[in-house]
């Protein structure tokens, strides 16, 4: 299966997510108005596989303790995958439930405040209404930061990472918070926000060119709920072992 953006495809996996050495080019055709945009919700399909891992080691003798570890038990393993479901993005969906938005990424370059964007969050009294706001996020080879933009942008959250790799981003907005998840782990809880906050969207023609995210990322998945904890690791564990299986 693939799938077509901007004129380009790309081979899609299991999980829809496009693998790290294809560098998405945001699309602006994707939304004008953020609230109009053909934009794809996903929901978490959790199901349960069987695995044998050796068993564990008794404590006696160096002898039955070494044949020992060539038996094994069976374990039940938690897989969660992100599935596309037949909705389009809702506003009033997203408001009631609070979302969550995922993504792996390989930022090139280190920024500063306000640069490095793959969600350029609009003006959301103008584009979603009174008392609305539009969270973005910036990532760059140091920093992940969260921002809102009422009608005017400010800083919600800051986390200074340390990956050097490709790594799996996942934030959730929950009562108006946002809270970051780096490689399936709680990372920083951000600052309440005073609205109702929407996710901003890629390919928004109002970012400066200066201000885009310089790497490669996977494609979003944007859930209408808040994702629990577990959801979020078991998504990490998974897409990691689907974007990293070998040839």
């Amino acid at each position: 299966m693939s799938f077509l953006l901007c004129g380009k495809s790309f081979s899609q996996s299991y999980y829809g997510i496009a693998p790290l050495e294809k560098p998405l080019v945001s699309c602006a055709a994707l939304a004008a108005k953020s609230i109009t945009s053909d934009i794809p919700v996903y929901e978490t399909e959790r199901t349960e596989t069987t695995v044998q891992i050796a068993a564990p080691d008794d404590g006696k003798s160096k002898k039955k303790s070494k044949k020992k570890l060539q038996e094994t038990i069976s374990v039940k393993q938690l897989n969660v995958t992100a599935k596309k479901t037949d909705n389009l993005y809702d506003p009033n969906e997203f408001l009631r439930n609070g979302f969550t938005v995922t993504l792996w990424v390989m930022p090139q370059k280190t920024g500063t405040e306000r640069q490095g964007y793959i969600l350029y969050p609009l003006d959301g009294c103008s584009t979603n209404g009174v008392m609305q706001s539009q969270w973005g996020i910036t990532v760059d080879k140091q920093f992940i930061r969260i921002y809102e933009r009422y009608t005017e942008e400010r800083l919600l959250l800051e986390y200074r990472h340390h990956e050097e790799q490709d790594f799996f981003i996942a934030f959730t907005c929950q009562n108006s918070t946002p809270a970051l998840y780096v490689n399936g782990e709680l990372a920083s809880t951000g600052v309440q926000s005073d609205y109702r906050p929407h996710p901003a969207f890629e390919g928004m023609p109002q970012c400066p060119d200066a201000a885009k995210f310089s790497g490669k990322y996977t494609w979003l998945h944007y859930f209408c709920n808040v994702l629990t904890n577990s959801d979020i690791s078991g998504l990490y564990r998974t897409e990691y072992a689907q974007l990293h299986k070998e040839p």
